[in-house]
């Protein structure tokens, strides 16, 4: 049974074995864009466990095509979002500037919380600047050029390609993966996906290789996913791998695919797989931080950006002793606040005996007039 339905079935430690020590290792372009998205240390891990592996890695033109398409607006997105950071830094500072806001800060705590932000500031603007260089100075885009020099596919013929559109057309009409997830993008983009899968099918049968593919696209035309989990590779695509290429084909995402590395005596830091997970789950640079940032009412928000700044950036030691300074404060100033609604409380008695001593005052006055007029009568 297993040899007909081979795709519902996790390959045997075997022939894990045998793909880990012979396979082509192919990686999608969103592997390729992740060098632009973490920071310089995990980069360079990362390069170092790349090149444990190099005489085995292959990239499809396909998806070497749409990594140069992307790399510049991977880099204005990275750009925006170290803007959003310097402005909510910005509005942090001015907030806490004004003493009026919060006048139980000690002198002690508050240049403490002036030179990390000085620094953050210095940080960031660094990070920028960095940013910029990628598009117009030598930069990580030329280490990833040089590496993968002679790595890349053909790619097909324009004829082929027509072909391969068709044949995609009618796949996704039934929705046979992979690609039929992307029918929204425009013209030709929507076909990347099965161009990509057709490439490196080619490729296993023309090189007689199994295939290790590396991609970070979790969408359901490539991974079976149960209660937002995902459990594997869609079996249709392990089907079709080995019955049209009489090969294997297994997938990974990054992180999986250096925890595996890891645990195969691949030299990887810890930290890298922890950053480029934290990455794929969407914790870095999120938006919602900084515009909560906008809108300040505690220092709470702010020590969330530090963590959040921790995660993507890897801050220095004296940063990270910041966080412990902006949980003290958290803390006075949830004394503060319950201080304030105290004696907002007392200002409400107050207001309500000044009120009621007016109107007694009132009753009184009234009294005594009514009193005068009856004598006056009389």
């Amino acid at each position: 049974m297993k040899n007909k339905f081979y795709g519902y079935y996790k390959p045997s430690k075997e022939t894990f074995d045998s793909l880990w020590d012979n396979a082509l290792i192919v990686l999608d372009a969103n592997i390729l864009l992740d060098f632009y998205r973490l920071s310089k240390s995990t980069c360079d891990d990362l390069f170092e466990v790349l090149k444990t592996l190099e005489d085995r890695i292959w990239i499809p033109y396909q998806a070497a095509n749409e990594y140069h398409k992307n790399i510049v607006n991977v880099v204005k997105s990275q750009i925006k979002q170290n803007d959003e950071a310097l402005q909510a830094l910005y509005a942090f500072k001015k907030f806490f500037d004004n003493k009026r806001s919060y006048p139980f800060l000690s002198d002690s705590l508050n240049k403490r919380t002036t030179k990390l932000t000085e620094e953050l500031e210095t940080f960031l603007q660094d990070q920028k600047e960095d940013l910029l260089k990628i598009i117009f100075e030598k930069s990580v885009k030329d280490e990833i050029c040089d590496f993968f020099d002679g790595k890349v596919g053909d790619g097909f013929s324009d004829e082929q390609l027509k072909s391969y559109y068709k044949e995609a057309e009618d796949r996704y009409k039934s929705n046979i993966p992979p690609g039929f997830k992307d029918t929204d993008k425009n013209g030709n983009n929507k076909y990347g996906d099965f161009i990509i899968w057709c490439e490196i099918m080619s490729k296993a049968s023309n090189d007689n290789k199994d295939i290790l593919f590396i991609t970070d696209d979790v969408k359901c035309d490539w991974y079976i996913e149960i209660n937002g989990k995902r459990i594997g590779p869609h079996p249709s695509l392990l089907n079709e791998f080995r019955q049209k290429t009489n090969h294997e084909i297994y997938m990974y995402s990054l992180d999986s695919f250096l925890n595996y590395a890891k645990e195969r005596k691949i030299k990887v830091k810890g930290k890298t797989i922890e950053e480029v997970k934290e990455r794929k789950s969407g914790v870095v640079w999120d938006y919602a931080t900084w515009e909560a940032m906008r809108n300040m009412s505690n220092a709470v928000l702010y020590k969330s950006i530090l963590q959040t700044l921790d995660t993507y950036h890897q801050l220095t030691e004296p940063q990270k002793r910041g966080l412990e300074y902006f949980s003290k404060l958290q803390q006075q100033m949830e004394s503060y606040n319950e201080f304030q609604k105290r004696i907002a409380t007392i200002k409400d008695s107050i207001r309500g005996w000044e009120d009621f001593a007016e109107t007694y005052r009132s009753q009184q006055f009234k009294g005594i007039d009514n009193k005068k007029k009856e004598n006056k009568e009389e």
